[in-house]
């Protein structure tokens, strides 16, 4: 997952940037046409990003896919925050290890091999998008 804005439910990105219900993840796209060229399955959109641990409570989920938001979790807003502020560039992209999508929770790799070699493959991934910028 290409994540072009993020959700700012965490404590992090307040402290450096003014307050904002959603910062703009940079460079998406550059990471999204870098997928293209390597034939990288993507999709694009917002993501959520909070540190409240089970606490994605059904009418903020739903409220959150009103808004666009396809995935959870805890990084993106805070690292693009930190990085705006230092004048940094950040190339970032996700993967799922589990859905939340419907009433029941849905484990696809977390904690499994499976998940460590996803794991892996997205940091050959990162390297390789780092050697051609």
């Amino acid at each position: 997952m290409v994540p072009t804005a993020a959700y700012r439910d965490e404590g992090v990105s307040y402290h450096y940037m003014p307050a904002s219900d959603y910062i703009e993840m940079k460079h998406w796209e550059t990471v999204a046409s870098f997928f293209e060229k390597q034939g990288v399955p993507y999709v694009i959109g917002k993501t959520w990003t909070t540190d409240g641990i089970y606490r994605e409570t059904a009418g903020n989920a739903e409220k959150r896919r009103q808004e666009g938001c396809i995935s959870v979790e805890m990084e993106a807003a805070g690292i693009q925050a930190v990085c705006d502020h230092h004048g940094l560039s950040l190339y970032n992209f996700l993967f799922a290890s589990d859905c939340l999508e419907k009433e029941e929770w849905k484990n696809e790799l977390l904690g499994t091999s499976g998940e460590k070699e996803m794991q892996v493959k997205c940091f050959q991934l990162a390297l390789h998008l780092a050697a051609e910028l």
